[in-house]
C-alpha cells in the first residue's frame, strides 16, 4: 500500500484536487437550466423512462443510490457524476503513462482535461456524460492490453463492457464495430474465444431489459398514457 501511494503520489494528488473542486462546486439543489437533468434525477429516483435510449443502466445505479442516500436526489446524483469524472481520468492516466511511459505528461494532461470547461460543466450535474467517459477510455486501456499481452481475459471484459455501456449512452457503437473487426483479426483462428465475447456482449446488453419489463407495469399502473408507447416504439427514441 505504502509503496502505491509514493509510486502514484503526483496523479492522487491530483485527482484528489480535481475532485475536491468537483464537490465543491457541485450544487446542493436542482438547477433548472442544466439539460436533462432534471428529467434524469427525477427518472432514477422512481424509476421511470428518461429521453433517447432511455438510460436504462443510468436509472437502475440512480435508484440505487438515492435509495440509500441520506441527501437529496439531485445532489447524490451530481456527486457521482463528479465520481465518475475522477475515475475516468484516473484511468485515462494509467492509459496515458502505458503508451507514453512518462511520469510527468499523463498528469498535465488529465489536469487540463478534468477542468476543461465541457469536463467540468457534466462533473457536478446529473448527467450521463461522465460515466460515458469512463467507459469509453476503459474501452481503450482494455483494447491497449489485449493487444499488449493477448490474453483473452481482456477480451471478455472487453465483450461485456461494450454491451454494458451500450445501455448507457449509444455513442459507444461508433467504436463497436471497429473493437469487434480487431477481436475477429486477432482471434479468427479461436472462433470458441470469439464465441464467448459475444455471448458476454450479450449479456452486458441486457440491462436493455428494463424497458419492456418497466413498461408493462408502467402501462397497467397508467394505461390511458399512450404517449410512453410510443416513445418505446419509435425508432428515433430508441
Amino acid at each position: 500500500m505504502i509503496k502505491f501511494l509514493k509510486k502514484h503520489s503526483l496523479i492522487l494528488i491530483t485527482l484528489l484536487f480535481i475532485g475536491s473542486i468537483y464537490f465543491y462546486t457541485t450544487p446542493p439543489g436542482i438547477v433548472i437550466s442544466k439539460g436533462d437533468s432534471v428529467q434524469l434525477a427525477i427518472t432514477s429516483r422512481f424509476l421511470g423512462f428518461s429521453v433517447t435510449s432511455g438510460y436504462p443502466l443510468y436509472i437502475c445505479m440512480g435508484k440505487l443510490f438515492t435509495d440509500f442516500s441520506p441527501v437529496n436526489t439531485f445532489y447524490i446524483l451530481s456527486i457521482l457524476s463528479g465520481l465518475w469524472g475522477v475515475i475516468s481520468l484516473w484511468i485515462l492516466y494509467l492509459l496515458l503513462e502505458q503508451i507514453t511511459n512518462n511520469k510527468l505528461i499523463p498528469p498535465i494532461i488529465v489536469l487540463l482535461i478534468g477542468f476543461s470547461p465541457v469536463m467540468w460543466s457534466q462533473a457536478n450535474i446529473p448527467e450521463v456524460y461522465t460515466l460515458n467517459l469512463l467507459f469509453i477510455v476503459l474501452l481503450f486501456l482494455l483494447v491497449w492490453k489485449f493487444e499488449q499481452t493477448r490474453n483473452w481475459r481482456y477480451a471478455y471484459i472487453i465483450g461485456y463492457v461494450v454491451g454494458l455501456s451500450t445501455n448507457h449512452h449509444q455513442t459507444i457503437v461508433l467504436f463497436a464495430p471497429f473493437i469487434a473487426l480487431y477481436l475477429i483479426y486477432r482471434g479468427y483462428k479461436e472462433p470458441k474465444k470469439i464465441i464467448i465475447t459475444f455471448l458476454l456482449f450479450l449479456f452486458g446488453l441486457s440491462f436493455f431489459l428494463y424497458g419492456p419489463v418497466r413498461g408493462v407495469r408502467w402501462f397497467r399502473k397508467y394505461p390511458k398514457d399512450f404517449g410512453f408507447w410510443e416513445d418505446i416504439l419509435s425508432i428515433k427514441t430508441w
